[in-house]
């Protein structure tokens, strides 16, 4: 079990969070993170050895609170409600640098942040293909195509919205091409027979 975080680990991610989520972040160094969470650089990387492995850390927090955050919409009362606050998720992580943040990790050379990105969206993908199909269930429909298939084409398209949002596109359009996604999940479905 791995322990819990110290009151300056906490403090060190905050503050690589935060410039993650805006312009800064091509700019992230040791020397920036010690001046604004107001430590040592030593004490940066005595919790974390490297940029790379603080990077790292810092895209696995995010993805995680992520992930969380659509394994609640997803389980809302109702498939209307779940759909309706998915779609905020994605309106919310724009004004949040959540999707910021995505771009600038998934452009990175860094291996330990890739292969953390790559990790990231294998387990998002599982986490919307699941909630998918229980969603599916409760309105006695099964999909027609593999779970993993429907995950990937949710995770792909939730992906593909924000970053439409983020590069400026009309809410009010994107939306409709979010809500031609779930016709188009619907339509890979049958009904369960009884």
């Amino acid at each position: 079990m791995p322990r819990p975080a110290s009151d300056v680990q906490t403090r060190i991610l905050n503050t690589v969070d935060k410039q993650l989520r805006t312009a800064s972040a091509a700019t992230l160094t040791i020397d920036r993170i010690a001046a604004e969470t107001g430590c040592a650089k030593g004490l940066v990387t005595y919790h974390f050895k490297n940029k790379a492995s603080l990077v790292a850390a810092a895209a696995e927090r995010l993805f995680r609170e992520r992930d969380d955050r659509w394994e609640s919409a997803l389980s809302a009362a109702t498939p209307d409600e779940a759909i309706h606050r998915s779609w905020a998720l994605i309106v919310d992580d724009v004004s949040s640098g959540f999707w910021k943040a995505e771009a600038f990790l998934a452009a990175t050379d860094n291996e330990l942040t890739v292969q953390t990105v790559r990790k990231a969206a294998e387990r998002f993908a599982n986490l919307l293909s699941k909630s998918v199909r229980t969603l599916l269930h409760r309105m006695a429909l099964k999909p027609s195509i593999t779970d993993a298939e429907l995950g990937y084409l949710l995770a792909a398209g939730t992906q593909g919205f924000g970053m439409q949002l983020l590069n400026g596109l009309s809410a009010e359009h994107v939306e409709g091409a979010y809500a031609a996604l779930w016709l188009a999940i619907l339509s890979l479905t049958k009904p369960v027979r009884t």
